[in-house]
């Protein structure tokens, strides 16, 4: 998915770089063309360097340089993700965080799920260790039994 992204960067730049030559053959005008002017002298005066300091960029220079700008890149990222799943923004959307009581008690709602919860918990636990409710329909009576 990458790679895709990148062609449609690059296309983009192009057909803006395109767009911005016609429109200044249009005009007939170069747009900043004093800063044009230094970075060309700029450029003259420092290619003898230049020159020489490519002779050390490699295959292996390249993709040290890439891995060292990925693994920077990353390791911002992850800060900033650690940072944000900190927050009380994330923890209250997550539920972590229960909003300040004002002096209230919990809704009658809340305490009658509470209570049921509790009930559901204990009779599993209750089946699981082997009791037996008797409790309404589930009593054997001695008319129930059958031969």
């Amino acid at each position: 998915m990458m790679p895709m992204y990148l062609f449609g960067v690059s296309f983009l730049g192009i057909c803006i770089l395109f767009l911005f030559k016609i429109w200044e053959l249009k005009r007939g005008s170069k747009p900043f063309s004093l800063l044009r002017y230094r970075l060309d002298l700029f450029f003259r005066r420092y290619a003898e360097k230049l020159k020489h300091y490519s002779g050390f960029v490699n295959r292996k220079t390249v993709r040290l340089g890439f891995a060292y700008g990925v693994g920077g890149i990353s390791a911002a990222v992850s800060l900033v993700l650690t940072r944000f799943r900190s927050s009380k923004i994330y923890l209250s959307i997550k539920g972590q965080i229960l909003p300040k009581e004002r002096g209230s008690t919990v809704s009658a709602f809340l305490r009658d799920v509470e209570e049921f919860k509790k009930a559901a918990v204990g009779e599993k636990r209750g089946e699981e260790s082997g009791e037996k409710k008797e409790e309404g329909l589930h009593k054997e009576t001695e008319n129930s039994k059958t031969v």
